[in-house]
């Protein structure tokens, strides 16, 4: 199996528009390395828990402690050229204010990928059946998972902070069902989503 057959789904569906596996990429919340390995040369991931990055080390992967909900966490950091946060914002208690942290660090024009677990933003049957889907309920029941976002939610977030949202890729299902008519009706609340942006 070649290196990109084995790359995670969420990185593969992006790939097309944003290529990672080329770029020096910071990965906030980096856990074990699952996607940080798949990154370019100069790729390098923060995570505060000692366990999941002694893991993400036996992969090959450069990786500092920080605790991303203290101020002061960007310090010293290496350059890069790309930013993926997947499943970091939901575990901070204020994402607003790391993301400015993060924007105060970023140079203009730096992509930047989102992957969160996501709500519809209306309706109560399609919220019900958002929160009915096994991964999303075990993910948002779990103690550490402080938010449940929506994706206009996230662009404000991101907005906000100096990001300017580029648009959006579902990654739920492979690419074959996700063209069939049924699927695509559903789509408005198949988690999970990326959000693409740019700092400005």
């Amino acid at each position: 199996m070649s290196h990109r057959a084995r790359r995670p789904r969420k990185l593969r569906a992006i790939e097309a528009v944003l290529d990672l596996g080329h770029r020096a990429v910071l990965d906030a919340a980096c856990g074990p390395g699952t996607y940080l390995a798949h990154f370019g040369p100069g790729s390098f991931g923060l995570d505060r828990d000692a366990a999941v990055l002694s893991a993400a080390r036996t992969r090959g992967c450069e990786v500092l402690q920080r605790d991303l909900s203290a101020a002061g966490w960007s310090a010293g950091l290496p350059a890069f050229e790309a930013v993926w946060l997947c499943d970091a914002l939901v575990h901070l208690p204020d994402p607003g204010a790391f993301l400015a942290e993060l924007r105060a660090i970023t140079p203009a024009g730096t992509p930047v990928a989102v992957a969160e677990w996501v709500l519809p933003q209306r309706g109560r049957l399609r919220r019900a059946l958002a929160l009915a889907t096994p991964g999303a309920r075990a993910f948002w029941a779990h103690p550490e998972h402080l938010h449940r976002f929506t994706e206009p939610d996230l662009i404000g977030l991101l907005d906000r902070a100096g990001f300017e949202p580029q648009g959006r890729i579902l990654h739920s299902l492979p690419a074959p069902l996700r063209r069939q008519p049924v699927v695509s009706l559903l789509a408005p609340w198949l988690p999970p989503r990326t959000l693409l942006a740019r700092a400005r």
